[in-house]
C-alpha cells in the first residue's frame, strides 16, 4: 500500500496539468507608480533594483501581489515597475504567487 500511494503521488505530480488564470492590468497610476508589463517606457529611465515577491499566503492574488510591489516602489521612491515574471512557484504542490520585477527612476 505504501508503494503503490509513493508511485501515485509521482505520476500525479508528473502529469501534466493546464490550467488558465488571467490577471487584469490596472494601468491605474493614481498611486504614482506606472506598470510596464510586454513594453518598457520610451524615456530614459535608471534602474534601481530587482525585486522578486513570493506570496506565502495561497490567497493572495496576483492583484495584490502587483500592488505590494507598487507600494514597494513608492517607498523606495521609484517612479515605476517593469514586470519581468508573474508566475507561480510550486512548493509542495501548492502554487504560490511570485512576482519579478525592475524598479525604475525616470531622469530628467
Amino acid at each position: 500500500m505504501k508503494h503503490l500511494s509513493v508511485i501515485f503521488l509521482l505520476a500525479f505530480s508528473l502529469s501534466s496539468c493546464v490550467s488558465e488564470r488571467y490577471v487584469k492590468i490596472d494601468n491605474n497610476t493614481d498611486d504614482g507608480i506606472d506598470l510596464y508589463f510586454s513594453k518598457k517606457p520610451e524615456q530614459n529611465y535608471t534602474e534601481v533594483c530587482v525585486v522578486e515577491l513570493i506570496s506565502i499566503n495561497v490567497f493572495h492574488t496576483k492583484k495584490k501581489m502587483l500592488q505590494k510591489l507598487k507600494d514597494k516602489a513608492k517607498n523606495k521612491d521609484c517612479d515605476a515597475l517593469i514586470i519581468n515574471n508573474l508566475d507561480y512557484v510550486n512548493i509542495l504542490l501548492i502554487p504560490f504567487n511570485r512576482v519579478e520585477a525592475v524598479m525604475i527612476k525616470y531622469q530628467n
